[in-house]
């Protein structure tokens, strides 16, 4: 089953590894919001999500 961390669906990634000994608080960067996210990436995740609901019925 794939996994969508936080921030996945509009392109965020993560600048430095949790390994690098600076812990999550340094490899997150903040959440991009409005023009600033990825608009092609997160239509994308959205029509594998409607996908996923069709052949499920529409359960959630």
């Amino acid at each position: 089953m794939p996994i969508i961390f936080y921030g996945t669906e509009v392109g965020l990634t993560q600048s430095k590894g949790i390994h690098d000994g600076m812990g999550f608080h340094i490899s997150r960067t903040p959440m991009l919001w409005g023009d600033e996210q990825n608009a092609e990436l997160l239509a994308f995740y959205k029509q594998l999500i409607r996908e996923r609901k069709a052949r499920r019925g529409g359960a959630k």
